[in-house]
């Protein structure tokens, strides 16, 4: 796979490591990458071969837009929750509406970066939920145009888990531009493979 963005490596006192740094510093090289990688997935969706339209008589058909993110990585540790928090301020300081959704309820914590709270979660959404449902759960980030839906309590049925997260995340389009999934290390559990399934891209 091609290499799209690359985000430097910053050491951060224990204080820092639930910062936001899009946000909070945006003018740092790590703002900057996480900018790039936003641009890199954009460019990326509409010209993949999947979504290809061709031109009718009408004109040119508008590429579809990039709805639902996954992010996942190998394994533990390696910055999936802080890209996740950082995507969504790159996405949401080019205007756009972002939900993130907090899939790993093995090792929950995007709460943290939004100085949020675990309760209410995606256990919240009953199955016949709508999009006000879902907007009902969605906690304010403190960052402009971007909320969050907290991960099921640790301990849950991975099923009933992934179902609701999927549940939460199909809902949140109907609510905002963007959708952006956290999830768990995809060679320690199932569970990144199986939400990737729904996603435009991971």
């Amino acid at each position: 796979m091609p290499v799209i963005a690359e985000t430097p490596v910053v050491r951060m006192e224990r204080g820092e490591k639930f910062r936001v740094a899009t946000m909070l510093d945006p003018t740092s090289l790590m703002s900057e990458a996480y900018r790039s990688l936003r641009t890199s997935l954009v460019a990326m969706c509409q010209r993949h071969p999947k979504n290809y339209r061709p031109a009718t008589a009408e004109g040119e058909v508008a590429p579809p837009a990039l709805r639902t993110l996954l992010v996942t990585s190998p394994g533990p540790a390696e910055g999936k929750s802080i890209s996740a928090v950082n995507l969504a301020a790159a996405f949401a300081e080019s205007g756009m509406s972002v939900l993130v959704i907090d899939a790993d309820f093995r090792r929950p914590q995007l709460h943290k970066y939004f100085q949020g709270s675990p309760m209410p979660c995606v256990l919240d959404l009953a199955p016949n939920a709508t999009a006000a449902d879902c907007e009902a759960i969605m906690q304010e980030s403190g960052i402009p145009n971007v909320r969050f839906i907290s991960s099921a309590p640790t301990r849950t049925d991975p099923g009933h888990a992934i179902a609701a997260a999927k549940h939460a995340a199909t809902l949140g389009k109907q609510v905002v531009d963007l959708v952006i999934v956290d999830s768990p290390p995809i060679l320690l559990a199932n569970d990144a493979a199986e939400l990737s399934t729904f996603v435009d891209a991971t």
